[in-house]
């Protein structure tokens, strides 16, 4: 009887997690390549390694010059400013290197299974949107670090008691356009709407690629595509590109970052309080100079003495944290 019992009782142990999807599993179905596509986006979303910091509050970089302070020292710049930048530096210098890898490792691992599960016109547009981001990451990479290794490799395949050696630069950028002409080539030719990139997304990085590069007849040519394309124009309404729900329709806006409530939200959950209410971004009077003379958008940015109701001040309201 004790030993019936003893069996009865007995559960199988060996079971899937119920957090993660396992490779042994993954890729069985045209939905796993909504699930991972969905999830090369996801990284988008990543912490910018100290307080609350997200890694894409992109003007953070500024506290790194003298266009901004950061008395809670968001993104690291007020430390770098005062102690240097060293190999042990965190925040922003930190997770940036580490993030962008991690994101380009599921961007291979993506673009070497998803042909297992669909094919013909999605499979080109998902692929493509995989190149984008790769792109996108890389060219980051590109820019704040100079040469670092270039991974192709699905990391499910690599050695990981080798060290790779560093590339170029010069060959980091070169792969980057690679990748964003193949993006460009398999997106949609669309507005910009859905939080996935269209082909005038990877058209516009590749822009600035190119400006960086100091490539500016190319840059110029290839903006002009879009220009003369139609699909993004400047917005009549500068601050409907901030404030939905005209931002979610403004021809301005090339590629953003979607925060969807409830279930993504932004880490400092209204931007006022990082940068009003906590003081965690102030702008200094050298970032008010680099404004050209009349610029509206200035008035439109900053409060400055003599303003009153008609131009928002004094600023009321209260921020939920």
């Amino acid at each position: 009887m004790g030993c019936a019992l003893f069996f009865g009782a007995c559960k199988d142990l060996n079971v899937s997690p119920t957090d993660k999807l396992p490779k042994t599993i993954f890729w069985k179905t045209a939905g796993d390549a909504d699930f991972a596509l969905t999830g090369l986006y996801n990284y988008l979303y990543m912490p910018g390694g100290n307080w609350s910091c997200a890694q894409y509050y992109v003007f953070a970089w500024d506290t790194y010059s003298d266009d901004a302070f950061s008395q809670h020292d968001y993104g690291g710049g007020r430390s770098a400013g005062s102690s240097g930048l060293t190999p042990n530096t965190k925040a922003y210098v930190e997770s940036y290197y580490t993030n962008n890898y991690k994101a380009i490792a599921a961007a291979n691992h993506f673009l070497a299974n998803v042909d297992k599960v669909i094919s013909g016109d999605k499979l080109t547009r998902y692929k493509a949107e995989a190149y984008f981001l790769r792109a996108f990451n890389y060219f980051w990479l590109a820019q704040l670090y100079g040469n670092v290794p270039i991974v192709k490799a699905d990391p499910f395949t690599l050695d990981y008691t080798t060290v790779l050696a560093k590339n170029t630069r010069e060959e980091v950028l070169a792969f980057v356009k690679e990748d964003l002409d193949q993006a460009i080539v398999g997106l949609p030719d669309v507005a910009y709407s859905t939080g996935h990139a269209v082909k005038g997304t990877a058209q516009g990085y590749k822009v600035r690629v190119l400006l960086f590069e100091k490539k500016f007849a190319e840059a110029a040519a290839l903006a002009k595509e879009i220009i003369d394309g139609n699909r993004f124009s400047l917005n009549d309404d500068y601050l409907a590109n901030f404030y939905k729900p005209a931002q979610n329709s403004s021809k301005e806006i090339m590629f953003s970052i979607r925060y969807l409530l409830p279930n993504i939200a932004h880490q400092d959950v209204p931007l006022v309080a990082p940068m009003h209410r906590w003081k965690g971004y102030m702008g200094t009077q050298d970032l008010i100079n680099e404004y050209e003379t009349n610029d509206p958008r200035k008035t439109m940015t900053w409060f400055f003495p003599g303003d009153t109701k008609a131009q928002g001040w004094p600023l009321r309201g209260t921020v939920s944290c």
